[in-house]
């Protein structure tokens, strides 16, 4: 599923601030990953088990980085608020 910058900018934003062992805090604004998995209908909780947990998430940024997620170790970070 290929989701529009609207797809993206819909959900309620939160505000996160955050630092890196001896960075200043940096603040960040912006919809959470959760929102947006809900949108692919990706789910979490009871229904992640079986071949859901073979699920992974290509996340790729505007400067061409990409990352590959398994969908079943995201309830487990902080990733998805």
């Amino acid at each position: 599923m290929i989701l529009s910058p609207a797809d993206l900018e819909a959900p309620p934003r939160v505000k996160v601030t955050a630092s890196e062992h001896s960075s200043a805090p940096v603040n960040f604004e912006g919809v959470t990953l959760r929102s947006i998995l809900g949108k692919a209908g990706v789910s979490f909780g009871e229904s992640t088990k079986g071949n859901r947990l073979a699920n992974r998430l290509l996340v790729e940024a505007a400067d061409g980085y990409r990352a590959i997620l398994p969908t079943g170790i995201l309830p487990k970070t902080n990733l998805i608020r």
